[in-house]
């Protein structure tokens, strides 16, 4: 009996108070965590949003990050698994091509021995507490954080820009995105936080740290949500929040026995 990392986590999406279709999905799994984010003013959100997080759901319990040992490798499977996902949209969209123009967003958090790998497209986010200090784990895809990067605006100025909303890149099943992916090592105590939008853009990064770590993980979700909500929640709210415990491993514990399950539009029984 070794010991090993894993993941106790909370999740929900809300409809928010304005929306009248929730197009964000989420899973939790085995080892993967994602949210994923219909883009808002495209048709079917909603579908692009859920097809790519069953296409990931699929590749559940089936990635490693300990072999191959060489991270490069590591990395170019990931990029390989997004491409696979882009792909399951393409097919959708060739099934049915009035749902040309559809996208989605993907922030995913796959843990594994004791690695996480972060793999995002768009502006959903992920964030880590760890020893009272929030960090940002993924740069958003929006228009806006490219002026931030060129210095033509502040984060300040970023928060209340009339083009905060603008993605750069999105799953739409066209073969062009560049996906970012990351990995890090993981650690006992470590907090994750997956969100899209519709929480970090209303909740400021000082709350969000002092929200983040109240409680439990189901605790800390509900006040995030809440917070959102209590500021008008005009788009679609969702969240995974994951506590990095220790456990031990027995080898006769059944991956198979395990339930994935869905949030949002994912969740929609088809």
């Amino acid at each position: 009996m070794a010991n090993s990392l894993a993941l106790v986590v909370a999740a929900r999406s809300d409809l928010g108070l304005v929306r009248k279709v929730n197009e964000d999905s989420g899973l939790v799994g085995i080892q993967i965590l994602a949210i994923a984010d219909g883009m808002g003013g495209h048709v079917a959100g909603e579908v692009a949003s859920s097809t790519a997080i069953k296409a990931l759901k699929r590749l559940d319990s089936k990635i490693s990050l300990a072999t191959p040992s060489d991270d490069n490798a590591i990395m170019d499977f990931l990029l390989h698994t997004i491409a696979g996902v882009d792909d399951q949209i393409s097919a959708v969209i060739d099934s049915d091509p009035h749902l040309d123009g559809m996208g989605t967003t993907l922030t995913a958090l796959i843990l594994d021995l004791n690695r996480i790998a972060i793999v995002h497209v768009g502006d959903s986010r992920c964030y880590r507490l760890r020893d009272g200090q929030t960090k940002q784990m993924t740069r958003d895809h929006t228009l806006v954080q490219e002026l931030v990067d060129l210095k033509r605006i502040s984060e300040e100025e970023a928060l209340s820009h009339p083009q905060r909303s603008v993605i750069t890149q999105a799953l739409m099943g066209h073969h062009d995105v560049a996906p970012d992916v990351a990995l890090y090592d993981a650690k006992r105590g470590d907090r994750f936080l997956l969100c899209s939008d519709g929480l970090s853009s209303l909740v400021l990064p000082a709350d969000l740290r002092t929200l983040l770590s109240t409680g439990t993980v189901t605790e800390a979700l509900d006040e995030l949500i809440a917070a959102a909500l209590t500021r008008g929640a005009p788009d679609n709210v969702s969240g995974i929040v994951a506590d990095v415990i220790e456990r031990d491993f027995d080898e006769r514990d059944s991956a198979g026995s395990y339930t994935s399950t869905y949030i949002g539009a994912a969740a929609k029984k088809v």
